[in-house]
């Protein structure tokens, strides 16, 4: 519920910043910048056996994010970091055995981590001055470290990582001191794995099925006056939502991971400063 407030909160959020009006007039060839932001967001994770759920994990993470965009006409090219980490998160779960048995788990001061590097090329194939259709491709890694190898979180963490590709549409709209850009992408990681630590010494490398995953989000800037529109600061509110998955592992020591799907719901906000042609 936290997170869908934040969600809520920060499109609602949006609306002010489009009052705003610089005394400039800004295009779509006008959005290189670079920002560094807070990071809000809920995880919602569940892994299936035969359409039941058997495992999940749920909890607001916290971090930071930082974006760096670059417009070289007719492309940008658009880069994210992001970590984001809990030390509260809820865990409801239990080992799966290839003979059907299970060995529980319940502890709700899990550690979890994530990290997402990303670098997407956008082409502006249908522009005008402050319109922008543009598609794109790109290319990015995650790495999602859930538990903690001691013994009060089960003696047990996994690390979920995999590279992967993607494509989407980007939509750019800028006007006098503010700009709204929203972003679809849909992906694949080719092979993904996860890495278990069970009793602190015992360390097994799964195959995960591979499964599409995809995110969308929207970015809402508000450029501060400046006398220098090409060296101005702004404010940026960004809601997103991020749909992950997996598929059914292969067998290690009679272990498996099974299918599973994580939905994230959240919201950044940022500062950052506005760089121009000629940087």
């Amino acid at each position: 519920m936290k997170a869908k407030a934040l969600f809520v909160f920060s499109i609602s959020a949006l609306f002010p910043l489009l009052l705003g009006r610089g005394a400039f007039a800004q295009s779509v060839d006008d959005l290189s910048g670079l920002s560094l932001s807070a990071v809000g967001q809920s995880l919602d994770y569940r892994e299936t056996v035969s359409g039941s759920t058997v495992d999940k994990d749920s909890g607001m993470m916290w971090g930071i994010s930082a974006k760096w965009r670059k417009d070289f006409n007719p492309f940008f090219l658009l880069c994210n970091a992001s970590y984001t980490s809990t030390q509260s998160a809820t865990y409801d779960g239990a080992l799966q055995y290839y003979d059907g048995s299970t060995e529980p788990y319940w502890f709700d001061s899990e550690k979890e981590s994530i990290v997402i590097l990303q670098a997407d090329l956008g082409y502006k194939l249908f522009k005008f001055e402050h319109f922008a259709i543009s598609p794109c491709l790109g290319f990015g890694y995650r790495d999602w470290t859930r538990g903690e190898d001691d013994s009060s979180t089960g003696d047990y963490a996994e690390d979920y990582h995999w590279f992967f590709v993607d494509c989407g549409l980007n939509f750019d709209y800028a006007t006098g001191n503010w700009s709204i850009g929203l972003l679809g992408k849909i992906g694949f990681p080719p092979s993904p794995k996860m890495d278990t630590d069970y009793n602190t010494n015992s360390i097994s490398t799964y195959s995960l099925g591979a499964v599409p995953f995809y995110i969308v989000s929207a970015t809402v800037q508000c450029d501060f006056p400046s006398s220098n529109p090409y060296r101005s600061f702004f404010l940026s509110i960004s809601p997103f939502f991020e749909h992950w998955g997996v598929g059914k592992s292969d067998i290690v020591d009679s272990f498996y991971e099974p299918d599973s799907t994580t939905n994230i719901y959240g919201a950044t906000i940022g500062f950052g400063m506005k760089l121009g042609n000629g940087y």
